[in-house]
C-alpha cells in the first residue's frame, strides 16, 4: 500500500465498523470520515475541526504569536491572545502579571501600571516608606526623613494597668579598683566587689531615680564615692563588712548632683 506524502489527523474516536473499514482500506476510511475526497491545501499548523455530525471537517488557520485555543461548549472554539509571545509571559487580561517575573526577590511588589497593565516594584533600602509620587500618578519607595527616635517622649500619662515595667540590672563582677557606672546605659547596677573601689558616674540624660547594689567580698572591701554624691547626714555610709553582705544604695539625680541614701547589710 503506497501512502500519500500527506499526514492526516484523525480528531474522531472511531466506531467498531469505522475499525473495520480502516483496516481494510485506510486512506478511503479517512477520506470518508473526514468528507475530504478532495483535499484543498491548508495552512501548515491549522486545526482540524469537527463540523457537527455527519458535517465536514474544516480547519482552523495557524494561530497567531501567544495565541491558544479556547471552547465555549456551544460554538465553534476560537483564538484567544493569552501570552505576550509563544515563549513570554500569561497577560495580565488573562490573570498573568504581563511581565517576566523570573527577576522577582523577596521585597518586590506588582503594581498596576496603566489600563489592565502590571509592572514590577523592586523594594526600598533601609528605612525607605512606600508612598503615592508628587504627581499622584505611580508608586514609589522614597527616603521622608525618617529616623531612630533615642529619646521617644510621651505625650501623656504611661498606664501599665495589670502589667510590670521591668528594668535590666547591669552586673559589674570583678571590676577591681576603679569602675564606670553609665546611667546612660541603665538605671540599675550590681557590683560584687574584689579589691577597693573608688566608683565614678556617667550622669543619665535627665533627672531620675537610681540604684547600686554592692556585694561585699570575703574580704572586707571599702568603696569611695564621686563628689557630686550628696548623702542624707553629710557622710557617705560605711560599707558593710559581712562576706556577701549585700549594701543598695539609692540615688536621685537632678540634673548635677546626685542625693543618695543607703539600705544596708542584707545578709
Amino acid at each position: 500500500m503506497t501512502w500519500p506524502t500527506r499526514v492526516w489527523a484523525v480528531a474522531e474516536v472511531l466506531s467498531a465498523a469505522n475499525m473495520v473499514a480502516f483496516i481494510s482500506d485506510p486512506m478511503d476510511e479517512i477520506d470518508a470520515l473526514l468528507d475530504l475526497s478532495t483535499p484543498t491545501v491548508h495552512t501548515a499548523g491549522g486545526i482540524l475541526l469537527g463540523g457537527g455530525a455527519g458535517a465536514a471537517f474544516t480547519v482552523m488557520s495557524i494561530l497567531a504569536d501567544g495565541e491558544i485555543v479556547v471552547g465555549d461548549g456551544v460554538a465553534a472554539p476560537v483564538a484567544l491572545a493569552a501570552f505576550s509571545s509563544s515563549t513570554g509571559q500569561l497577560l495580565a487580561a488573562r490573570g498573568g502579571t504581563g511581565f517576566d517575573s523570573s527577576g522577582v526577590v523577596l521585597g518586590d511588589l506588582i503594581k498596576g501600571s496603566g489600563a489592565g497593565t502590571m509592572a514590577l516594584l523592586t523594594k526600598g533600602t533601609g528605612l525607605q516608606l512606600l508612598r503615592v509620587n508628587a504627581g499622584a500618578t505611580d508608586l514609589e519607595y522614597a527616603t521622608v526623613g525618617v529616623v531612630d527616635d533615642l529619646t521617644p517622649q510621651l505625650g501623656g500619662n504611661l498606664d501599665a494597668q495589670d502589667k510590670v515595667i521591668t528594668f535590666e540590672e547591669i552586673q559589674h563582677a570583678a571590676p577591681g579598683s576603679t569602675e564606670t557606672i553609665d546611667w546612660s546605659a541603665g538605671m540599675k547596677h550590681q557590683i560584687d566587689l574584689d579589691a577597693d573601689l573608688t566608683i565614678s558616674f556617667t550622669d543619665p540624660p535627665e533627672a531620675c531615680n537610681l540604684l547600686v547594689k554592692i556585694v561585699q567580698d570575703t574580704t572586707p572591701r571599702t568603696v569611695t564615692w564621686p563628689a557630686s554624691v550628696k548623702w542624707a547626714g553629710g557622710s557617705a555610709p560605711v560599707q558593710s563588712t559581712g562576706s556577701g553582705a549585700i549594701d543598695v544604695y539609692a540615688f536621685y539625680h537632678g540634673g548635677t548632683d546626685y542625693y543618695g541614701q543607703a539600705a544596708q547589710d542584707f545578709s
